[in-house]
């Protein structure tokens, strides 16, 4: 088992990723862009959906409109509450048939689990300015409607051009502390390995198309740029993710390049510690660069693969 750290890179064109309650993006206090966790695990979620998951944390409806179950509600709703004193019915079932309890963990009353899938806040790698643009929306009554003729126009607020990279972390050590814990005498060293590797194969491809496959309206015009995994030898060994995830990403005449010379000069200092690489991105996207980034890891003596995103 492989401890990996792991850079996931975001385009917005024309889009927004991840507003604020006035709509418009998050910024920090130096005026920087920046995401949540939240809002990448969401994006997952629905991806896992799609590839035949079961994911418990999604907007379940209640039967009061425009209200959401909380977390408790949702396993009282699966049959996986015992009694009305929130006791859990059976944590050993949570955490077989939820992936996503898995990789991300959950908090209930009598009972926390903590992720071995961590995802950090995704931070702003675009070297210009990122800008927020208001354009003009209309809106339209639905097909089934008689009149069809305009109904509202309004205001959507957008990113012309801007850049997210995600740092993540995943720890096999947690995963299997968090199986003991839950599982106790069910557990099995050997099979928990095994679904882990298959969790993290999982994640691993839901991370290559989740924001690009996301259908949201909120969310139009952002796309998986590419992600960067680097596995460790074992479970123990660590880097330095702070400086591992300063990319700077320009672009120059549509050409998207990505200056990825901080997390070079961390892969030379970690490389006895580091098993291999693999870069994913969109072989169908011409207008990419990484400065021989692969080429640069060969140098290091680095295993290097390279992967289509899609």
């Amino acid at each position: 088992m492989n401890k990996s750290y792991i850079l996931s890179g975001i385009e917005i064109n024309k889009g927004q990723w991840n507003a604020d309650f006035s709509m418009m993006a998050r910024r920090d206090t130096d005026n920087k862009i920046f995401a949540t966790d939240k809002s990448r695990k969401y994006s997952l979620r629905q991806e896992l959906i799609l590839n035949s998951h079961n994911v418990l944390i999604k907007r379940h409806e209640s039967e009061e409109k425009g209200k959401y179950k909380s977390l408790t509600n949702i396993l009282k709703s699966y049959g996986l509450f015992k009694n009305e004193k929130n006791q859990p019915k059976d944590l050993k079932e949570i955490f077989h048939t939820f992936i996503d309890t898995r990789l991300f963990g959950y908090i209930l009353k009598k009972h926390n689990a903590h992720g071995s899938f961590q995802i950090y806040y995704a931070n702003d790698i675009y070297e210009d300015e990122t800008n927020d643009m208001i354009l003009d929306i209309t809106s339209y009554k639905t097909s089934n409607e008689t009149d069809e003729s305009m109904t509202t126009v309004g205001k959507s607020v957008i990113i012309d051009k801007g850049f997210l990279n995600y740092s993540i972390c995943i720890q096999p050590n947690i995963y299997l502390k968090e199986a003991k814990n839950i599982l106790g005498d069910d557990y099995d060293e050997k099979e928990i390995k095994k679904l882990f590797e298959s969790d993290k194969s999982e994640f691993l491809e839901a991370l290559n198309q989740d924001v690009s496959n996301l259908n949201s309206c909120s969310k139009n015009g952002t796309y998986n740029l590419y992600n960067i995994v680097v596995d460790m030898v074992d479970e123990n060994k660590s880097l330095d993710l702070n400086t591992l995830q300063k990319i700077k990403v320009s672009t120059d005449d549509d050409k998207v390049n990505i200056n990825l010379e901080n997390t070079l000069s961390v892969l030379e200092q970690s490389k006895d510690n580091i098993k291999g690489v693999t870069l994913f991105y969109s072989f169908a996207n011409k207008n990419i660069n990484f400065q021989n980034f692969r080429e640069k890891v060969e140098e290091l003596g680095i295993e290097i693969k390279v992967a289509d995103l899609f």
